[in-house]
């Protein structure tokens, strides 16, 4: 499975991704350390994360092919991604665009 990454956002990860890191999409469900609890059972959220390839919580045990390299997910998350999921940019603000509106699309950013 891949995500749609736009020039913009490729733009402004890339110079972040470096051999020792790694690009995560974190569903806020409240598992892993980095996850929470996001209370709107009509629409999932997602962080975007920057972490170190040493600490990789297990909790990320699959990935989504993008323009900037693996992204790791949590492999029951998969489900929310389409062939027409996008993370895009907009002013500092990330976002995921999908044809099907489960998807919450503020995607906060932390590099870790």
């Amino acid at each position: 499975m891949e995500l749609n990454i736009s020039a913009q956002a490729a733009a402004r990860l890339a110079p972040l991704l470096h051999a020792d890191r790694v690009l995560v999409l974190d569903l806020n469900d409240g598992i892993g350390p980095y996850s929470r609890q996001y209370h709107d059972t009509s629409q999932a959220k997602f962080s975007l994360l920057i972490l170190p390839r040493r600490n990789v919580p297990d909790v990320f045990d699959a990935h989504l092919d993008s323009p900037v390299g693996p992204v790791l997910i949590k492999s029951y998350a998969a489900g929310f991604f389409d062939s027409k999921t996008e993370l895009t940019i907009s002013g500092d603000e990330f976002t995921l665009l999908q044809a099907k509106p489960h998807l919450n699309p503020k995607v906060p950013f932390k590099f870790v």
